[in-house]
């Protein structure tokens, strides 16, 4: 009897203590000194989807203007021409910005950029964030209206079947605010915001290796 009593008394102990440690948010995702000097301001009121992919671009090491990405997405010569909803052409302007080559400060960049519709799992959101990729989500305010966010971390519970996100660590440009660290940053729990994700980009810079110079002889 003692010792079923003792094993018992054990047994809860444990259990308490797994209990508590599971209460614990765990964060992961880019550290906030990385991010936070990089900011990128909207330089136009319908351009905050193209201020966001600039903030990552800035963040990988390729700078470009939100004219060019503009440009590049629309395929028009001039940025602040009359342009369609950029929500409504999500498609076509992913096909434009993927495979984008952008030369910076003698360094070759390749822009890589995959559309996936609905919001994205727990477990993708994680590996991409451990990777050290921010994450583009597509915030469906309404039926009309929707507006990008950039994701840097979460903070989760580990469970049974995996983890369950809580917050949502994002950026979110504003037009006279490019200063990330008081006015682009916030904190988001997931009931406020999950149900209204559309979509989400997944988005990533790779420099390219400088290319080798032939050297021919002279005949």
């Amino acid at each position: 009897m003692k010792l079923f009593s003792f094993i018992l008394v054990v047994v809860l102990l444990c259990f308490s203590l797994q209990t508590k440690g599971w209460s614990q948010l765990v964060y992961s995702g880019i550290e906030r000194e990385t991010i936070t000097p990089i900011y990128s301001e909207r330089q136009n009121t319908e351009w905050c989807w193209a201020a966001n992919v600039q903030l990552i671009m800035n963040y990988y090491g390729a700078k470009v203007s939100q004219e060019d990405i503009i440009k590049r997405s629309f395929d028009v010569r001039d940025p602040y021409t009359s342009l369609p909803k950029w929500n409504e052409k999500l498609k076509a302007i992913t096909s434009r910005l993927n495979g984008w080559h952008i030369n910076y400060n003698n360094s070759k960049y390749l822009l890589h950029v995959n559309l996936v519709k609905g919001s994205p799992s727990p477990e993708l959101l994680l590996k991409e964030l451990k990777n050290d990729n921010p994450v583009i989500l597509v915030d469906s305010i309404s039926a009309d209206s929707s507006r990008p966010i950039v994701c840097t971390a979460v903070g989760f519970l580990p469970g049974y079947y995996g983890p369950v996100i809580k917050e949502l660590m994002v950026r979110d440009v504003m037009p006279g605010c490019a200063d990330s660290s008081t006015s682009q940053r916030m904190k988001w729990k997931i009931p406020d915001v999950i149900k209204r994700i559309s979509a989400y980009w997944l988005i990533s810079v790779k420099k390219e290796k400088p290319s080798a110079k032939r050297h021919f002889k002279k005949e």
